[in-house]
């Protein structure tokens, strides 16, 4: 479920008119990453944002093969901070993470 609100909010990268990413974390400690973009694009974000901890990942792509479909789930997968994740986006999509804590 989405909070409704938000303990920290950090835009990772963006360029005006092209794309975003934010991260968000929740009162209990979950990160929630978004992504969207206006045309094809990917770029690499590293994800300083989260504490010293394992996090489990879960990652929604959209699916460049069926653009209207729910879009693909990739995960769940072991995380922590620093590591970098790829954000690859077709035209007018997006991507979504989740980061679950696990210490």
């Amino acid at each position: 479920m989405m909070p409704k609100t938000w303990e920290n909010t950090k835009v990772l990268k963006s360029k005006i008119g092209e794309y975003i990413t934010v991260a968000r974390q929740a009162e209990n400690g979950m990160w929630f990453l978004a992504s969207a973009t206006r045309v094809h694009t990917k770029y690499e974000v590293r994800l300083d944002f989260l504490s010293d901890k394992n996090y489990e990942m879960e990652i929604y792509i959209d699916d460049p093969e069926n653009r209207f479909s729910k879009g693909k789930l990739i995960g769940p997968q072991k995380v922590t901070k620093g590591a970098t994740l790829m954000i690859s986006m077709i035209d007018s999509g997006g991507e979504v993470a989740t980061f679950h804590p696990k210490d």
